[in-house]
C-alpha cells in the first residue's frame, strides 16, 4: 500500500469514528465476535476494520434486523466472495447492530464547532504558534507554556515585553501521530504523572510548530509538529478548557479560549482586525 493510499484511509476511517461514534466501535466488535469468515485470532481486533468502513453507511437503508443481515452479508461478498458464505451465517450479529444502529439515530447531535469560527480561530493560531517552538512553561492550576520565535515563519505580532502562550488546561496529551479518534469528553484522557508531563514538554524545545487545527465536533486543539508529533489538548469540559494568546508583564491577554462546555471564544486584538465572539 503506497503512502498516499494508507493516508486516505486514515482520513477516511477518522471521519467515520467522527460520524458514527460508538456504533463504529460497536460493528466492529460485534463482527469480531461473530467472526463470519474465520479472521478471529485473538489478538487482531481491527481485523474487519474495511468492512466496518463500507456496511456503516449502508446502514440509512435498514429497516429491520433482518435488513442489517442482509446488508452485513451483501458487503461481505463484495469483499470475500464466495468465502462470505449464506446470509444465515449473519443471523446472530444483525440484531444488536440493528439495537447500536437505534440507540445511534436517537442520540442527541454532538456541538460542532461553526465552519466560519473554525477558519477565523485556526488564522489566529497560525499568527501565534506557526514557526516557535518552546521557551519555558509556568506552573499553577494548569501548565502554561511560552514559545519564542524559531524561523522566519513565526509572524510579528508579539510586542517587546510580550511572549506567546498556551494554556494546557487539565488535560493534553503528546502523540507520536495524529490519532484516527479523539477521546470526545474529559473522562475519556488519562494523565500522566507531573515528571512525565514535564518530560513531554521538554522534548519540545528543538521541534518547531508547524501547523494548528481544531478538531469539528469538539474544539480540541491539534499542534502538529515538524517532528511529526501531535500536541492535543482536550477541548470539552465542565471548566475552562486550553488558552492561547500573548503573556506579558502586565498579564496575558487570550485571543482563544476552549470551554466550559463546548463553548469556543474568539477574541483578537485590533491588529488582527475581528471582535469578540462566542461559538457554542
Amino acid at each position: 500500500m503506497d503512502d498516499d493510499n494508507a493516508d486516505g484511509q486514515r482520513i477516511h476511517r477518522r471521519r467515520l469514528r467522527e460520524k458514527y461514534g460508538a456504533l463504529y466501535d460497536r460493528l466492529l466488535a460485534e463482527l469480531y465476535r461473530h467472526d463470519p469468515v474465520g479472521l478471529n485470532f485473538g489478538t487482531n481486533t481491527d481485523e474487519y476494520d474495511p468492512e466496518v468502513r463500507t456496511i456503516l453507511p449502508r446502514l440509512r437503508e435498514a429497516e429491520s434486523a433482518e435488513d442489517v443481515q442482509w446488508i452485513i452479508h451483501d458487503e461481505f461478498v463484495r469483499w470475500f466472495g464466495d468465502t462470505a458464505g449464506p446470509v444465515e451465517r449473519y443471523a446472530s450479529a444483525a440484531p444488536n447492530v440493528w439495537q447500536a444502529w437505534q440507540r445511534h439515530l436517537a442520540r442527541p447531535e454532538p456541538p460542532r464547532v461553526d465552519a466560519e469560527a473554525q477558519i477565523a480561530a485556526e488564522a489566529l493560531l497560525d499568527l501565534l504558534f506557526a514557526g516557535r517552538v518552546v521557551d519555558g512553561v509556568d506552573f499553577g492550576q494548569d501548565l502554561l507554556v511560552r514559545f519564542r520565535e524559531d524561523s522566519a515563519s513565526s509572524r510579528g505580532v508579539v510586542p517587546r515585553n510580550g511572549q506567546v502562550y498556551l494554556n494546557l488546561g487539565p488535560r493534553w496529551a503528546l502523540l507520536p501521530t495524529r490519532p484516527d479518534r479523539l477521546p470526545s469528553g474529559a473522562e475519556q484522557w488519562t494523565m500522566p504523572q507531573i515528571g512525565e508531563q514535564l518530560a513531554s514538554l521538554h522534548s519540545l524545545w528543538q521541534d518547531p510548530i508547524g501547523d494548528s487545527m481544531l478538531e469539528a465536533l469538539y474544539p480540541h486543539l491539534l499542534i502538529a509538529l515538524e517532528s511529526g508529533r501531535i500536541l492535543v489538548l482536550n477541548g470539552q469540559d465542565e471548566r475552562t478548557c486550553w488558552h492561547a494568546g500573548i503573556v506579558t508583564d502586565d498579564g496575558i491577554d487570550p485571543w482563544l479560549v476552549a470551554g466550559p462546555g463546548t463553548m469556543l471564544w474568539l477574541s483578537p486584538p485590533p491588529l488582527v482586525g475581528g471582535s469578540p465572539v462566542r461559538i457554542d
